[in-house]
């Protein structure tokens, strides 16, 4: 019994990681990357971006009121999802990994976003563009975020 019980729990250990990590086609981007200095009804405080195209951000339920989505246990709330493009990808000198991505908000917009993942793979940077790609992000504008990673 207690061997099947700890056969059951590794599969299911397993199956997550792979789902989330995408198995063999590995990305850096695939993951959860947190920020909980995020509080407000935005920016999410974690997004997940995962193999499948698909992104999906939560907000910490206390701070959204207005608007209709599914509630966690965890008192998260699934504030946001679409599908996301990598339109290219490329390594620094410094071993930073860059991606353009585009992708879909909920509303149907369409956002252009410039995305630096740290060279230890642990921190994401990006700039948010509604109308094109930044050419850099910059912590001072209003459109940079910054995650890491949840392991």
């Amino acid at each position: 019994m207690k061997m099947r019980f700890s056969v059951l729990i590794i599969t299911v250990i397993l199956v997550s990681t792979i789902s989330v990590a995408g198995g063999s086609k590995k990305e850096e981007l695939y993951g959860i990357w947190v920020n909980y200095e995020y509080k407000g009804s935005s920016p999410p405080f974690m997004t997940i971006f995962k193999p499948d195209g698909t992104y999906q951000d939560y907000r910490l339920e206390a701070f959204v009121w207005e608007l209709d989505v599914e509630k966690t246990e965890e008192g998260w709330i699934n504030a946001g999802f679409g599908p996301y493009e990598i339109i290219e990808k490329w390594t620094d000198e410094g071993g930073n990994i860059w991606y353009k991505i585009e992708s879909i908000a909920g509303a149907n917009e369409k956002s252009f976003n410039l995305m630096k993942i740290s060279d230890s793979g642990n921190t994401l940077e990006y700039m948010l563009g509604k109308a094109g790609y930044a050419e850099e992000t910059d912590p001072n504008d209003v459109k940079y975020r910054i995650y890491y990673r949840q392991e």
